[in-house]
């Protein structure tokens, strides 16, 4: 019974924390909206409801490549430079952080070693767009246009977890995250998109007004933002069917807990039904052998496994002397129980037999 309790109550909180996990990512790693610029826009971050805004530059690239499973799909991969304080928007899941004096060292999402195999020392071959290009890669309504910037090979030193990288619908994003040395050497020779990550005040209550406060900015370079919390109802929908698959098998685990349990005492009530026509003789209708059958079944439940005294409904007696056990001493409680029951059964006029434990 211990054992199935004990596994029940760990699968449900194996739930409570598949259920919570990303709620808790979020409030230390997310944000609350996603701005888009073609150029630095530093007002954005002198909002009035923007508690902050940290910018990520993040140079145009192409299809990239390795030796990996499958093709990455390149509308859903990115190379950004980290910021600053890259802790505060990104966890390191395994690997270190890039060297920051070094060039080609990169941290990548663990989606791209969940859905390509992407591994630590893996080598990602990338094409970049010029910066002569940025116009041409924005307005370009079918096939992009060939990168003829700067192509890098960039070897993966660490995985990250960001809140842009978990799946918010059919497909995921992939990432890259450069160093400092990589934006001076690298990025003046490419074009470049701005992203801010913003935190506000009032959080998802104060997206209408950085709404209307940044498309205000469309002039400074601003080509619209999106909802955080949009896309984390998305994320924490696909979550929930495995948190509900942990409770349902809770539940199964519990009742099969309880059947074995059931089956167990029945066997037992039916072995001790050879006493019900001596405790009948005695004058117990069948209301008193069912309640007494309960009570037995309960009592090994409640009271200690190898515990001193053999219980009987009618009086206590001390469990029988073991072999090689030396007698109570005279004198002790245990002593002193023994004797009683000895004088107790010597004056009863007929025999009570001792109830099976």
């Amino acid at each position: 019974m211990a054992l199935v309790g004990g596994f029940v109550l760990a699968v449900t909180a194996a739930g409570r924390r598949t259920e919570s996990a990303f709620p808790r990512f979020v409030a230390k790693y997310g944000f609350d909206a996603v701005g888009y610029a073609t150029r630095p826009v530093p007002r954005l971050a002198t909002l009035p409801e923007v508690a902050s805004a940290t910018r990520l530059v993040s140079p145009l690239s192409g299809q990239p490549t390795c030796a990996c499973h499958g093709v990455i799909d390149s509308t859903n991969f990115s190379v950004t430079v980290l910021p600053a304080n890259p802790e505060s928007f990104s966890k390191l899941v395994s690997g270190h952080w890039p060297d920051e004096s070094s060039t080609d060292q990169v941290l990548a999402s663990f989606t791209l070693q969940q859905d390509f195999g992407v591994h630590l020392g893996t080598v990602i071959h990338v094409p970049f767009y010029a910066a002569s290009q940025l116009q041409a890669y924005f307005s370009a309504t079918g096939a992009e246009p060939t990168p003829t910037g700067p192509a890098l090979a960039l070897r993966v030193v660490g995985f990250e977890a960001s809140e842009g990288d978990f799946p918010a619908g059919a497909a995921s994003s992939y990432s890259l995250y450069a160093t400092h040395a990589f934006a001076r050497t690298v990025v003046p020779h490419t074009g470049v998109a701005e992203v801010y990550l913003v935190r506000l005040h009032r959080g998802a209550a104060g997206l209408a007004r950085f709404g209307v406060d940044v498309n205000a900015l469309a002039s400074a370079g601003v080509a619209g933002y999106e909802s955080g919390d949009q896309l984390n109802v998305s994320v924490q929908a696909s979550i929930h069917p495995q948190a509900v698959g942990w409770w349902l098998l809770a539940v199964l685990a519990g009742l099969v807990g309880l059947l074995v349990i059931g089956q167990a005492l029945a066997r037992q009530t039916v072995v001790e039904s050879e006493d019900h026509p001596t405790l009948a003789t005695l004058g117990l209708d069948r209301s008193q052998l069912v309640a007494l059958s309960m009570v037995r079944n309960l009592a090994p439940l409640v009271r200690p496994a190898d515990g001193l005294w053999n219980w009987n409904p009618f009086y206590c007696r001390e469990a029988p002397q073991r072999a090689g056990e030396e007698p109570a001493p005279p004198g002790t409680p245990r002593a002193q129980a023994a004797g009683r029951v000895e004088k107790d059964e010597k004056e009863r006029p007929w025999p009570v037999p001792a109830l099976r434990t």
